[in-house]
C-alpha cells in the first residue's frame, strides 16, 4: 500500500507504512532488471530524438500476443527475440545478456537509467500504473516494493505524464489500424513499418523524426547519449 503524503513525508491517508520520500534515489533498479520495456511509436520517437539515435541502436521488435497495439510484421532477420514468431510485434528497448534494460547501469549498488531524459511512458509513470479501457483513464496502481510517497508534486507529475501516455496509446492504435489496412503481406518489414508510422507520429507529436530513421551505425552514439543523459540527471534518479 502506498500512501498519499505531504511534501515533508507525513502520511495524509490511513496506512500501515511510513511514506518513503525520494525512494528512487535508493533504488537497486529491480524494475529495470526484471521487466521488458515496451514503447509506443511516439515513445520510441521521443527516445530516439532526445538521444539522437536511430531506431535499431537501442530498440527492437519483439513478438507480441496482444489484441491491440501490436503491428503485423513479417519475420525480421535482425530480431534477437527467442520467443516464437506470432506475426505481430511490439517495440521494446533491447536487453543486455544479463537480462537488464540496455540503458540500465549499476552505480555503486544503485540502479540508474542511462537515458533518463528520454525514458518512455511506462518508465515515466513507474512505480505508478494507469490502467484504462478507454482514453479517459482508469484506476491508479502502485508497483514499488516500498511505500513510495505520493506527494502533491508526484501526483501532479503522474497525471500529466498519464495524459501524454494515453494520447500516445490512442495514436498507437490508430497507427496499427492504418498499417494493417495499407501494408501488404510479404512487404511488412521492420524498415517499411518505421518508414510508414514514424512520419505520421512525428506530425502528430511535433517530434523531429530524422534520428529515428537514420541508418548509420550507432554503438558509440548509444554510449555517448547515455553518458550525457546521466550527467544531466546528476546521477541521482533511477
Amino acid at each position: 500500500m502506498t500512501p498519499l503524503s505531504t511534501p515533508e513525508g507525513a502520511a495524509v491517508s490511513p496506512t500501515p507504512h511510513r511514506p518513503v520520500l525520494n525512494a528512487c534515489s535508493m533504488c537497486p533498479g529491480f524494475c529495470c532488471r526484471r521487466h521488458e520495456v515496451h514503447l509506443t511509436v511516439a515513445d520510441a520517437l521521443r527516445f530516439c530524438s532526445t538521444l539522437d539515435l536511430p531506431f535499431f541502436a537501442a530498440l527492437r521488435f519483439v513478438a507480441s500476443e496482444r489484441d491491440e497495439g501490436a503491428f503485423l510484421l513479417d519475420v525480421d532477420p535482425r530480431r534477437d527475440d527467442p520467443r516464437p514468431w506470432t506475426g505481430k510485434v511490439e517495440l521494446s528497448l533491447k536487453r543486455t545478456p544479463e537480462g537488464n534494460c540496455i540503458v540500465f547501469h549499476d552505480l555503486a549498488g544503485y540502479g540508474r537509467c542511462g537515458a533518463y531524459a528520454a525514458r518512455p511512458s511506462i518508465c515515466r509513470l513507474y512505480p505508478l500504473s494507469w490502467t484504462a479501457e478507454r482514453a479517459k483513464g482508469g484506476p491508479v496502481m502502485v508497483l514499488c516494493p516500498v511505500p513510495y510517497a505520493v506527494t502533491p508534486s508526484v501526483e501532479a507529475e503522474f497525471y500529466a505524464e498519464a495524459a501524454t501516455a494515453i494520447d500516445y496509446w490512442e495514436l498507437q492504435k490508430e497507427l496499427v489500424t492504418s498499417w494493417e489496412r495499407d501494408s501488404e503481406p510479404g512487404r511488412r518489414t521492420g524498415r517499411l513499418l518505421l518508414e510508414y508510422v514514424v512520419p505520421i507520429a512525428a506530425a502528430r507529436t511535433g517530434i523531429d523524426p530524422r534520428s529515428m530513421l537514420d541508418r548509420r551505425d550507432a554503438d558509440q552514439r548509444v554510449l555517448a547519449a547515455q553518458v550525457e543523459s546521466l550527467r544531466r540527471a546528476g546521477l541521482s534518479r533511477a
